[in-house]
This record gives C-alpha cells, sequence and structure tokens, in this order.
C-alpha cells in the first residue's frame, strides 16, 4: 500500500487517525491532525518518572508511506516502574479506529502492587495519566530474571517484568518462593536461586521468555 493519505484521501485519514500514537525514532507522537503535506502531533518524551510532552510538532505525511503499518507500536504488557515496587500492565480496549488509540490504552496493576503502593505511598493513578501511558509504550523497563532475582535478594526491587508477556511478583505461599505471571495469569513459581516449581502451562513459550528471547 502506497501512502495513506494518498489512497484513502486526507479527510478519512484524518478523521481515522486523530488521537493515535505515532511512534518515530522511538517518540510517541500523538496525533493531532493529518494534512496532505504534515501530521500535527504532540510529543511525548522523558521516561514514566519524569515525561514531558512537547506541543505543535510536525511530522512529515511520508511517514505514512508503509501504509497502515506506518502505526506499528511497540508490545504493550508489563512494564516495571518505580524502581521496582510497581508493576504495570498496559492492555488496549478495542477501537474501531486505526493504531494505537492512546485514549483506549488502559493501565492494570496486579493485586500485590497495590499493596506495596500503599506501603510506599505511591499514587498508582499516576500511572493511568496520558503521557505517562505513552512514554511507558517505548521504555525500556526490562529486567533479565537472573539480575531481578539478585535485586529482590537485595532488597533493591519487589516486582520486575521480564518482558512485555512475563513478569515475577511475590508470593505469599510459599514464602520462599516468588510467583511467574504470563499475561495476565500465575503459570507457576520460582525461587531466589532460579528454582522453577508448580504446574506451568505453555512451558515452551514461557521458558522462551525466561532466557530473553
Amino acid at each position: 500500500m502506497a501512502n495513506l493519505i494518498e489512497d484513502l484521501g486526507v479527510g478519512y485519514v484524518n478523521e481515522n487517525l486523530a488521537g493515535a500514537l505515532l511512534f518515530h525514532n522511538n517518540v510517541p507522537h500523538l496525533i493531532q491532525e493529518v494534512r496532505s503535506d504534515r501530521i500535527s502531533t504532540t510529543a511525548f518524551q522523558g521516561n514514566m518518572a519524569k515525561p514531558v510532552q512537547v506541543g505543535g510538532v510536525n511530522l512529515p505525511a511520508k511517514l505514512l508511506d508503509k501504509g497502515f503499518e506506518s502505526l506499528a507500536h511497540p508490545p504493550l504488557g508489563y512494564r516495571t516502574a518505580a524502581a521496582g515496587k510497581v508493576l504495570l500492565e498496559l492492555k488496549n480496549k478495542q477501537s474501531f479506529k486505526r493504531g494505537l488509540q492512546l485514549a483506549e490504552v488502559i493501565t492494570r496493576f496486579p493485586p500485590v502492587t497495590t499493596y506495596i503502593a500503599e506501603r510506599f505511598d505511591i499514587d498508582l493513578a499516576y500511572y493511568m495519566r496520558s503521557d505517562v501511558k505513552a512514554v511507558a509504550c517505548v521504555e525500556n523497563c526490562f529486567i533479565p530474571l537472573a539480575k531481578g532475582l539478585e535485586m529482590i535478594k537485595a532488597g533493591e526491587i519487589f516486582v520486575f517484568a521480564i518482558s512485555p508477556k512475563l513478569a515475577v511478583i511475590p508470593c505469599s505461599r510459599p514464602k520462599e518462593y516468588l510467583e511467574i505471571v504470563y499475561e495476565g495469569r500465575p503459570v507457576g513459581n520460582i525461587s531466589i536461586e532460579g528454582v522453577v516449581t508448580g504446574k506451568i502451562t505453555n512451558v515452551k513459550s514461557i521458558m522462551e521468555n525466561l532466557n530473553g528471547k
């Protein structure tokens, strides 16, 4: 497919892409208006701890030359935040519009994150802000399994995302183990030493993610 504007017309593209995120040079841009020669956006820079919103950023219309592939976005899912005190999960609600609509991205938290946030007086509503969600899409906040287990053992973090699909959180029983969650589902336990126990579904897929593939 050629440029979306040429194929579908600027009116249709503007109506359907307004509010979508366009990722350019690893920076999320919220599309405000599409014209024949440019895309008016608001850019989100920085990170979840300190997002920076920059309005009035114009991008060239040629960024839509790859058709709807131009609207590709990083995988949503788990993110490590607040120095390992918050585990959040980004989910995309269904929308009739094209692209990743920022307003349709919701933030979810495992119950244990709510408990930890209360303990450290962390406002989880902060992670539901549009600017925070936008930068969370591109922030590299994943921790390899072995390193994450070491950091938990040292008391440096409490939770961590290994990948967008896989995370590790505290487990109440047995206390010496942590819980592995895969796409929102508990799938097993792992000790600080890295010993996996319990019934795990989709073993091959889980282990591929454990190895960072």
